[in-house]
Order: C-alpha cells, then structure tokens, then sequence
C-alpha cells in the first residue's frame, strides 16, 4: 500500500514537473483567449472614425431630360454605403423641373427607390434620406410622389409639420453620436418655421443639420430672404452645427457664430453644367472624435472629383465641447461577482446643472440620468460577472443639451490561476484523450 502511494505520488510530480513548461504556456494561451473574447464582447469603443452625409443637389434636369444620371448617382450610393459608411442622404430640393409633370415625379420616384431597397443596401427601411421641395415642385404631386406615407413607419423618419410631409425630419445615430436633419420647405412660413422651433427643443440632445432649398445666395454667400428667415430661428440651438441648400447656382458657404456655437451653411447647385449637371453631388465626411467635416465634390457619371477650393475643403465643428468630460475615480481592478463603487465629477462651464451616462463595458449602460450640480459628485456601483478588462465610460451633458466626449477607464477583473490550470487540462485532454493512459494512476 505504501509502495503504491509513493508511486502515485512520484509519478504526479513528474507529470506536473515535466508539463510546467507547458502549463505555463497553457495559461498565457487560455489568458490570451479570453482576452480575446472580452475585447469582442466589449467592442464599444469610443473612436469612431469617421461617417458620410451625401448631398443631392437640385435634379430638375435629371428629371427632365437625364433620368439615368439621376439613376447613376443613388445606384452609386447604394454601391458605396459600406465603404464610405453613408448614414444620410439629403436631396436639397427642386427634384423635378416641372411640378405638373407626372412623368418627372416618375422619373424621381425611380431613382430615390434605390436608396430603400432593403435587399441592395443591406438595411431594413433602406439608407436614412430626407428630401424636400424646391421652387419648381411646388403643388400636389410631391405629397404623392414623397408623402408621409411613403415614410411612415421607416425607423428613422420623425415625422412632419400639418399633414403634408413638405417640412419633416429624420432621426439617425452613429455609434454615440445622435443626430437630427430638419427639412424645410421652399420659403417656409412662421408656421412652419415655429414647429421647427419645437422640434429642436425636444431634440436639444441630438446634433442638428437643416436642410431647405433657399438659404445662400451666389457668390457671395449672402443670406436669401428665406435663408435669413430659417437662420434666425435656428440659431440660438447649439446643437444646430450644418445648413445645407441648393437653388441659386454653383457653391458658395458661409459660416456664422452666435452665443458662441458656429453654423456652417453650404451651397451646392449643378443644374447649368453639361447633361443637367453632370451627375456632381457632396461627400461629407464626418470626423466627431476630432470636430472635422471634410467636403468633397464629386461625380460617379464623370467619376471625378472637382478639386477647386469651393469644391474641396475642410470645416471645423463642435461635437459637443462646450462640456469637458466628467471625471472617474475608483478600483482599476477587482472581484468578479463583488460590487464595485465608482465616482463621477462633471464640472460644467456655465455651472449648468449636469446629466450623466455610463457604459460598463459588459452591454450593461445607465441611460442617461440627473440633472445634479455642477461639480456634485455622485457615486454608483457595479457588478461584473465575467473575468476580463473592461472599458468604463461616462459622459455628460449639460440642462442645454450640450454632450461631452467619454471619459474612460480600463478596470480589470483578475483572471483565476486555478481556473486557468484546469481550462488548459480540460483542453488537453480532450485534444488527446489517449495521450496519458498513466494519469489514470493519480485517479
């Protein structure tokens, strides 16, 4: 009996003495892998690169004489969604060139299908557009053609002014970034431009783009008297940062501070180049984590970009500044299934009282909450129950609306010796049942 045990016992030891090596090596394997797993399960990363906006301008003459133009330029849309990372068309008004002109409203009809076709843009409700009138579509067929039925119930359309769908708006997010494009039609009235008034209150959370036929004047970059009308409404949203129109020929843009937020409002109108214009539409490159928009020109008929300084620049924005990130403070490791307490600061420049939004890192997130005072400190706690490092983030936002960048911190849930050693065993063992035979012996 004793000759047996020592025998099992000697044996054991080798084992363990000549698999060190290995079981070392098991365990950075297994801790690399479950790294790994964690990283894709809290792939929530705050630097989102970058996303696109296209600008349809005025296709009257597509409609009119060119339709295949008008065809080339959503198909190519549609190609690019993926590459470019389109999130939103806007169609800057005037689509036909004659509002009574059945067959134009046709014409129109079949080109922006494309942007809705689930099965060519891989999407549910297609890619998120708005479009609105101009001038020359003044009358009945566009709430025929482009009514709020044909939009009802797209997850992103937000809805509309009255019972037509001539001043709506759209709804879209990307990644933590949420946005909002109001469209105006031609030369709203104060009716209309008070509903806008209203809807960017109740979206004060969300970034906001207007979108109207009429706003600048060429060359100069003067307002239009409907432009002035619509700037002067919305200007004193500092989440309103874009203004785009088509209408008076060529590009021209103009940028505009009030109470400190800046408003870019751009120009972009083709309609006297050669076969209607040429196919040329905005590429619109969104860059939040550095405050960039940069603005190409360019033509999928010509497949050519126009390069001049009013075709090709590069605008500076405010993602949401005005309020620095909060502060986090706690435990940079800890205890898996052990709750953790975490600190949060936010200190705003106005001293506004402050919302805040915390994401764990384990697709588990507060949602927004508050208000408190500026520099409160508040403190919350949190569970995790899996090992691994996880990103927390927070961020605030001011009473205004006003977002911050993500504060982050790395927390790390230790990873479990034992649990390691006996995930390497299982592993090997079950890649080589017949390996060991002489383990049994340790049984």
């Amino acid at each position: 009996m004793l000759n047996s045990w020592i025998t099992k016992t000697i044996v054991c030891g080798v084992i363990c003495l000549f698999f060190g090596t290995n079981v070392l090596l098991g365990e950075n394997e297994i801790r690399n892998e479950l790294s790994d797993q964690s990283n894709i399960r809290n792939n929530n990363s705050p630097l989102l690169s970058s996303f696109t906006i296209i600008a349809l301008p005025d296709t009257q003459n597509y409609a009119s004489t060119y339709p295949d133009i008008f065809t080339n330029q959503t198909q190519w849309i549609v190609a690019q969604r993926e590459s470019l990372n389109i999130v939103y068309v806007a169609h800057e008004g005037d689509i036909t060139n004659n509002a009574r002109s059945i067959t134009q409203w046709q014409r129109a009809d079949t080109s922006i299908s494309y942007l809705e076709d689930p099965a060519t843009t891989g999407l549910p409700d297609g890619i998120p557009y708005s479009i609105v009138r101009g001038n020359h579509d003044v009358g009945m067929l566009f709430d025929v053609f482009f009514g709020v039925a044909r939009f009802n119930g797209r997850s992103y359309y937000g809805g509309h002014y009255s019972t037509t769908n001539q001043n709506n708006y759209v709804l879209f997010d990307v990644g933590d970034f949420h946005y909002i494009s109001i469209s105006l039609d031609y030369n709203p009235d104060t009716n209309a431009l008070n509903w806008a008034d209203i809807i960017l209150q109740t979206n004060s959370d969300r970034r906001a783009i207007i979108v109207s036929h009429s706003l600048l004047d060429n060359p100069t970059g003067d307002w239009t008297i409907p432009g002035f009308n619509i700037y002067n409404t919305v200007k004193k949203y500092p989440n309103v940062f874009l203004m785009l129109c088509g209408h008076n020929h060529y590009e021209a843009r103009r940028t505009d501070t009030y109470n400190g937020s800046t408003i870019h409002t751009l120009l972009a109108d083709y309609q006297d180049y050669p076969n209607g214009g040429n196919g040329w539409l905005r590429i619109m490159e969104v860059w939040p984590t550095i405050n960039e928009i940069k603005v190409r020109t360019y033509s999928p008929y010509l497949n050519q970009y126009k390069t001049d300084p009013d075709s090709e620049f590069t605008l500076s924005y405010d993602e949401g500044e005005n309020q620095p990130p909060p502060t986090i403070t706690g435990p940079v490791t800890g205890t898996v299934g052990v709750t953790t307490e975490y600190n949060f600061t936010a200190l705003d420049p106005e001293g506004d009282e402050v919302y805040y939004y915390i994401n764990w890192g384990d697709y588990v997130n507060s949602g927004w909450f508050g208000p408190y005072s500026s520099g409160e400190q508040i403190t919350k706690s949190h569970l995790w129950s899996a090992e691994g490092t996880y990103m927390v983030k927070a961020k605030a936002k001011d009473i205004h609306g006003n977002e911050s960048n993500w504060a982050l911190l790395p927390v790390t849930m230790p990873y479990s010796s034992t649990m390691l050693f006996m995930q390497f065993w299982m592993k090997l063992l079950k890649e080589f049942p017949n390996a060991f035979p002489f383990l049994r012996i340790c049984s």
